[in-house]
């Protein structure tokens, strides 16, 4: 068993749980604090709400995710914001209304100390699954957004879209930022964007996942630069972006085992990295983005039972972890789980979701004092949020 040096449990704390037992009942007996509260939806006016996604900036938690309503039969990019103190979201913005810029299918969001960035894939009117990547960023914590600009565009020859992140980093004296797509074929490309230059980004291919509905992630490091994350090869693979060059070393293999979805990586701009993984056998990795490296496993159970299982999570002050996991079945449900008293706590069923309805994502943040969580199945969305400490 190799040792772990990761957020909230140190060497002893982490090998004694490890011992104490391996299925996830006796992983971490600790119970998380507080009590999931409902918090009320934002405006949609019943329309869909796809891939959700959460982002704290400053103390202030802010909605992103590509629906429709009154104004946009299409889905557009549409964001709210609330605070700690707040019973109700703000009011909805789109902040891209228009046929030119609608039909978005997936998103994803990142902040550094002083920029926002939102990266969304939307399908153009060419037919055939055509698709094009583009970003905007917000230099005022999200109030306004600048003109998107493209960062690639390509053909995948079936509708609905393909996964796409979105990493931040805070150098020295800037912010800087990475985004990774999934392509045509399943070709997994990235590209480093330095929110300073006039430049196009250059689209770099990076690996290759078996489907254009598998996941890939990037996670900025702080001064370690970027991590690339995706499945291929009977594993994860890993690309390390450089800071400042933007220079994409060549792939390695993370680690090895049946990884589909339940993989994601949590972050604080100034570093550190984190990168969670789980088999479907159960088997539980963390890597820690250090020097150049991501170093020092913790190998364990993982602390939830069954397959098939997709978590996000993550990282509040930069040493506590906190998951949410859509668990699929008969009855199928947004969990919880967290390391922040020292040992994983048991599974919290946050709430149980609609049979028979796709979840369209789901999504985790920490504020200053609250943990927030969504999940969205086409038309319904549901957002909750409970005190931390």
């Amino acid at each position: 068993m190799n040792h772990f040096d990761g957020p909230g449990i140190d060497r002893r704390q982490f090998l004694a749980g490890s011992l104490a037992g391996l299925a996830y009942t006796a992983l971490g007996t600790a119970q998380a604090q507080g009590v999931w509260e409902k918090f009320e939806n934002p405006s949609t006016e019943k329309g869909l709400v796809l891939n959700p996604r959460l982002i704290t900036l400053k103390g202030k938690v802010t909605l992103f995710w590509a629906g429709t309503n009154s104004s946009a039969r299409a889905p557009e990019v549409m964001y709210c914001n609330a605070g700690d103190g707040d019973s109700v979201w703000g009011k909805t913005y789109a902040p891209f209304f228009g046929s030119d810029l609608g039909r978005v299918r997936r998103l994803a969001v990142a902040t550094a100390r002083d920029v926002m960035a939102v990266v969304f894939q939307r399908e153009t009117t060419q037919g055939n699954g055509a698709v094009e990547v583009l970003m905007t960023l917000s230099h005022d914590s999200g109030y306004s957004f600048g003109a998107p600009f493209v960062l690639d565009s390509y053909v995948l020859g079936q509708e609905g879209g393909s996964y796409l992140s979105c990493g931040a980093r805070q150098g020295t004296q800037r912010g800087e930022l990475a985004a990774l797509w999934v392509a045509e074929g399943g070709v997994v490309r990235a590209a480093n964007i330095d929110p300073r230059s006039g430049f196009r980004p250059r689209a770099v291919v990076i690996g290759e996942v078996e489907s254009i509905k598998a996941r890939a992630e990037v996670v900025g490091a702080g001064p370690d630069g970027f991590y690339c994350i995706w499945p291929e090869g009977g594993g994860l693979k890993s690309v390390r972006i450089k800071p400042l060059t933007g220079t994409m070393e060549p792939a390695e293999k993370l680690t090895s085992g049946d990884i589909q979805k339940n993989f994601s990586v949590a972050s604080y701009y100034r570093g550190p990295a984190y990168i969670l993984s789980s088999t479907e056998g159960g088997e539980f990795k963390i890597f820690q983005a250090k020097d150049g490296k991501l170093s020092n496993p913790s190998t364990g159970k993982f602390p939830l039972p069954g397959r098939k299982l997709d978590s996000r999570s993550c990282l509040e002050e930069e040493k506590h972890l906190h998951l949410a996991v859509v668990e699929q079945g008969a009855q199928p449900k947004l969990l919880y789980i967290t390391n922040r008293s020292g040992s994983w706590s048991t599974a919290e069923v946050i709430t149980t979701l609609q049979p028979d309805v796709p979840v369209t994502g789901f999504d985790i943040t920490v504020s200053d004092s609250h943990v927030w969580a969504i999940v969205g199945q086409e038309q319904l969305v549901s957002v909750w949020r409970r005190k931390i400490g």
